[in-house]
């Protein structure tokens, strides 16, 4: 069963909002592992808290899935992916005020 990792980011500014939700949109296609694709999807968005018990008190402002065909591939993004580094300095998940990702089969 392919692996989705959901993350939520709190950036405050509204142009690397853009910026985060234009890089994590199109990673699946910059992406590779031994040459080739491995991230099935990957969406992004600019987003509200709807709920927050019991109240972190972080505005995230941007959602992101990634979806991988399995827990090697999802391992592989988190830890070794010099893309996916990149884009963590680039898209400014590094100056962020918060962020949380979760992994699950789904």
């Amino acid at each position: 069963m392919p692996l989705v990792r959901t993350g939520l980011l709190a950036i405050p500014d509204a142009e690397k909002q853009e910026k985060a939700i234009n890089a994590f949109t199109t990673i699946k296609d910059k992406a590779l592992k031994n040459g080739a694709p491995y991230i099935l999807s990957s969406k992004a968005a600019k987003c509200t808290v709807a709920s927050d018990k019991p109240g972190s008190g972080v505005t995230w402002t941007v959602v992101y899935m990634l979806r991988f065909a399995s827990k090697e591939d999802e391992q592989y993004c988190t830890k070794e992916d010099p893309v996916i580094k990149e884009l963590r300095e680039k898209a400014g998940v590094v100056e962020a005020a918060g962020y949380i990702s979760v992994v699950a089969d789904i």
